[in-house]
C-alpha cells in the first residue's frame, strides 16, 4: 500500500499604510506552518506453492523483485519584509496608522484633506483634537526646521512634534491658520510631525510645509514666523525696535506695533489725520459706505455701541442749522458728533421717531466749522447712508 505525503501551508498578515502617494499596502505576517507527513508503506509478499507430483524433474524458479523509492523533499523559504513603496519601514500600531508617510525630503510640502484620515494623536495645546495626519521626518543636515500647517485653503489646524510615533511631545502650536513650530535638529535625527484639526473643526484641507528655520525673528518685516513662536515681525519680542517696529505709523500698510492691526485699523490711529475721517463730504448731500469690517474705536454718550464706526468730515459752508440723519441704512445705527476726531462729542442720538432704528441730530454751526459726524451701530455693521441737510 502507497501512503500520501502532505505538505500544508498558512498565511496571515496585517496591513501596514504608507502616506506614499500610490497607496501601496504590503499585506504580509509570516505565521508560516510546514507539516511534512511521509506514509510510505510498501509491504511485499511473494508466495510461491509448488507442487509436484510425477515423475520427471521439474524446476520451477520463482523470481520477485520489489523495488520501493520515495523521495519526499519539503522546502519552506519564507522571506517577511513589511514596508513601504520608499523602502520606509511603516507600523499600523496600537492606535493606528503612524507615520502615515516618511521623508527626508528638504524642503518638503504636502496638501491633503482630514476630514478622510483617523483619529490618531491627541495635541497637548488644544482641548479636545480632530482627525490627523503624521509625516515622519529625518533631518538631511545639522540645523533649524521650522514645522507650518497654513497656506492656501487651510483650515483651523494645529501642529505638534514627537520624538515617535506614540512617544514624547516636544513642541505643540494651535495657532489658527498659522500654526508653527521650529526644531534644532542634528543630521539623521527623526522627529514626528502632526497635522490636527483643532478640536474637530479643522477636519478639512491643510497644507504641511517643512522649511528652514531659525531660533530668532531675524527678519521682522516678511510676514513669516520665522523661529516658530507663533509671533511674527513685529509682534515678536526679538523684533521691538528693529526697523519698521515700534509706534504704529498709520498710513504705511504694516502692523508696527504688533498688536495684530494696522494703520486706520489700529486703535492708536483713530485721531490720525491718515485714518479720521475715513470720508470727506463736500457740503450738504446723501453720502454711502460701510461700517463692515471697521474698529470700534469711539463710545457715544447716549447709548452703549459696540460696533465699528464710519467717519465723515463736514464743513459748514455757512451759519445754519444743519440736520444729519441715517435713514437709508441698513442696521440699527448710532449717530454722534465730535468737535475734532477723538475730540468732545456735540450730540448723541440712537433711535428717532420716525425713523425706526435711524438716527439724526441737528447742530447749529458757523461759516467754515468743521466737525466730525461719526455713524455707529447699535450693536452691529452694516451699509451706511448719511444724510446732510
Amino acid at each position: 500500500m502507497r501512503g500520501i505525503a502532505m505538505v500544508l501551508f498558512i498565511g496571515g498578515g496585517l496591513l501596514a499604510c504608507t502616506g506614499e502617494t500610490d497607496g501601496t499596502l504590503d499585506p504580509d505576517a509570516d505565521a508560516d506552518t510546514d507539516t511534512d507527513t511521509d506514509a510510505d508503506s510498501d509491504a511485499d509478499a511473494d508466495a510461491d506453492t509448488d507442487s509436484d507430483a510425477d515423475t520427471d524433474s521439474d524446476a520451477d524458479t520463482d523470481s520477485d523483485a520489489d523495488t520501493d523509492s520515495d523521495a519526499d523533499a519539503d522546502t519552506d523559504a519564507d522571506t517577511d519584509a513589511d514596508m513601504s513603496d520608499t523602502g520606509e519601514m511603516m507600523d499600523t500600531g496600537p492606535l493606528g496608522p503612524c507615520p502615515q508617510e516618511a521623508t527626508s525630503t528638504f524642503p518638503f510640502r504636502i496638501t491633503g484633506d482630514l476630514s478622510t484620515a483617523p483619529d490618531v494623536h491627541q495635541a497637548s495645546c488644544a482641548f479636545g483634537g480632530g482627525n490627523d495626519y503624521s509625516v515622519e521626518f529625518t533631518a538631511p543636515s545639522n540645523g533649524d526646521y521650522l514645522f507650518t500647517v497654513g497656506g492656501s485653503g487651510a483650515t483651523d489646524v494645529m501642529i505638534s512634534l514627537q520624538d515617535q510615533c506614540g512617544g514624547v511631545e516636544l513642541a505643540c502650536d494651535a495657532t489658527f491658520n498659522n500654526a508653527t513650530v521650529a526644531q534644532t535638529m542634528t543630521a539623521g535625527q527623526t522627529v514626528l510631525v502632526v497635522a490636527e484639526g483643532f478640536s474637530g473643526l479643522g477636519n478639512g484641507p491643510f497644507q504641511l510645509d517643512i522649511i528652514a528655520g531659525e531660533t530668532a525673528e531675524s527678519t521682522c518685516d516678511d510676514g513669516v514666523d520665522n523661529d516658530g513662536d507663533s509671533d511674527a515681525d513685529c509682534a515678536d519680542s526679538d523684533c521691538a525696535g528693529v526697523g519698521i517696529c515700534g509706534p504704529e505709523v498709520c498710513d504705511d500698510g504694516f502692523d508696527n506695533d504688533g498688536d495684530g492691526t494696522d494703520d486706520c485699523f489700529d486703535s492708536d490711529c483713530q485721531a490720525d489725520p491718515s485714518c479720521c475721517p475715513l470720508q470727506t463730504t463736500n457740503g450738504p448731500g446723501t453720502y454711502n459706505g460701510s461700517t463692515a469690517g471697521l474698529l470700534d474705536t469711539y463710545q457715544p454718550t447716549c447709548v452703549g455701541a459696540t460696533a465699528g464706526e464710519l467717519t465723515f468730515d463736514f464743513t459748514a459752508p455757512a451759519n445754519a442749522t444743519y440736520t444729519f440723519d441715517t435713514d437709508g441704512s441698513t442696521y440699527d445705527t448710532v449717530l454722534y458728533a465730535l468737535d475734532s476726531c477723538g475730540g468732545v462729542e456735540l450730540a448723541c442720538n440712537d433711535d428717532t421717531a420716525g425713523l425706526g432704528l435711524q438716527s439724526r441730530i441737528s447742530l447749529p454751526m458757523t461759516a467754515g466749522q468743521t466737525i466730525i459726524v461719526v455713524v455707529d451701530g447699535y450693536n452691529n455693521t452694516g451699509n451706511v447712508t448719511l444724510n446732510i441737510q
